[in-house]
């Protein structure tokens, strides 16, 4: 037996500046990391240690964070992403809360900002699940929203 369930949601549609992260698949720095891939440059390898020490993959001896240890695991490294976002959420349902349910990057303007007005919005969540913005693609994502 098969039941459905059905319910109204409003969704509203505002553009705002977002800085998010997410993780993208990286198999080049997993190889690297499981010992696969090597450089024969010393200078190009030292470059390479410093980038993973600074997005935290290696602790300042240069062992494998326990972050590190997770992308070595299953090659998903974090990224941060910011820009102009058209975004459309709920506000206040009475089942979802406020919840961001879709966006898509938006291309910004050389216009005035006169029409921008302050969104006040907590979104109840720390990790959000959405389709990407391309919908020729049938994947859903993680993300995070960071702070101001």
């Amino acid at each position: 037996m098969t039941v459905t369930l059905t319910k109204p949601i409003v969704l509203h549609s505002a553009i705002a500046y977002l800085s998010l992260v997410r993780e993208v698949e990286r198999k080049d720095i997993q190889e690297y990391l499981s010992g696969h891939k090597k450089f024969e440059s010393t200078v190009i390898d030292g470059r390479v240690r410093e980038y993973l020490k600074e997005i935290k993959i290696y602790d300042e001896q240069y062992h494998l964070t326990s972050y590190g240890n997770s992308v070595r695991a299953t090659g998903k490294v974090k990224t941060r992403k910011e820009g102009k976002y058209q975004i459309w959420y709920t506000q206040d349902d009475s089942f979802f809360g406020n919840k961001i349910f879709y966006f898509t990057r938006f291309q910004p303007q050389k216009d005035n900002n006169n029409r921008i007005q302050p969104l006040s919005l907590n979104f109840d969540q720390e990790h959000f699940h959405l389709s990407v913005s391309d919908p020729k693609q049938n994947e859903f994502f993680r993300f995070e929203l960071l702070p101001k």
